[in-house]
């Protein structure tokens, strides 16, 4: 199992954690200072290694006949905003910090930064594999 996890995933889930940390801090107007700024911050960071970690897990537990590059993408976006949306939920219930209006916010601009994470991290996939066939297609002349 160990070996089917994509640990380049993990790493990323980290940078959308501080991200939609980031994001939802300056979006909702919530910067009360710069030190509560980078402890949420690096706290957006610590829940993303969790759900990265987790999300990448669910993954690697799946057949490999799945393994077509759409197919894993859409899966593995599905299991992070679920995952994701289940943390923010969860921490929002035992601490109870958020009003329910603020966590929805917050919920909607974390699907929105995992989105467009994973879209951009396709296309990325997308272009290297182009070059990739490309750079075969040269050899082979």
């Amino acid at each position: 199992m160990f070996n089917k996890i994509n640990y380049n995933g993990i790493l990323v889930s980290v940078w959308i954690g501080i991200a939609i940390s980031i994001s939802s801090q300056i979006l909702l107007g919530d910067i009360q200072s710069m030190s509560t700024f980078f402890t949420v911050s690096l706290s957006g960071g610590g829940l993303g290694l969790f759900i990265g970690l987790f999300a990448e897990g669910i993954t690697a537990l799946f057949p490999i006949t799945i393994a077509k590059p759409k197919t894993y993408f859409l899966i593995s976006t599905l299991i992070g905003m679920a995952v994701t949306v289940i943390v923010l939920i969860s921490i929002n219930t035992f601490i109870g910090s958020l009003n329910p209006s603020m966590i929805k916010h917050v919920i909607y601009i974390a699907l929105g930064v995992i989105s467009v994470a994973n879209i951009i991290d396709f296309l990325h996939y997308k272009k290297t594999n182009m070059r990739l066939e490309t750079y075969k297609n040269q050899l082979g002349k």
